[in-house]
Order: C-alpha cells, then structure tokens, then sequence
C-alpha cells in the first residue's frame, strides 16, 4: 500500500463536507502538471473521524485544497490535494 493509499483508509467518515468556489491554481502547481486543461482548486472543509492520528491529521475540522483537471477527452481527476493552495 503507498502512503497516499494508507492516508485514505485512515478514514472512517467525513461530515460537515463544504467545497468553495473553484479557483485557478498558482502558476508552479499548474506546471506540475503539463498536458492538463481545465485546471481547477477548491477550499475543502469537513470534519473527519479516523482510525489513529497522524503527524499533520487529527480528528476533527480539516482543510484542504483539491486541484482538479482533465486532458482533451479524458475524465476529471483529483491531481493534488494539499493543506496550503
């Protein structure tokens, strides 16, 4: 399991979801990224219950920053989900 895999079953349940409006991303994140259009961020809140705290997750109320996009034809994708945009 790589450590992205282990941080999402970690998880046991999010509430309180609220997603803001998108944003674009700054210019070196959306170069992280090359060959993607449509590249989004949104401020993401919610309260998580987990099975054992981590270092930088802790139960609670949580924010983060969910870059999404998408090549020609091809779905959305969740490409980065950060603390800071």
């Amino acid at each position: 399991m790589d450590a992205f895999e282990a941080w999402v079953s970690n998880y046991v349940s999010l509430t309180n979801l609220r997603v803001g409006p998108a944003q674009s991303p700054a210019a070196d994140l959306a170069a992280q990224h090359p060959g993607y259009q449509d590249l989004f961020e949104y401020p993401v809140s919610y309260t998580a219950v987990l099975k054992q705290i981590l270092e930088n997750e802790g139960p609670g109320g949580t924010d983060r920053f969910v870059l999404v996009g998408r090549k020609a034809g091809s779905p959305w994708l969740i490409l980065d989900i950060a603390s800071s945009p």
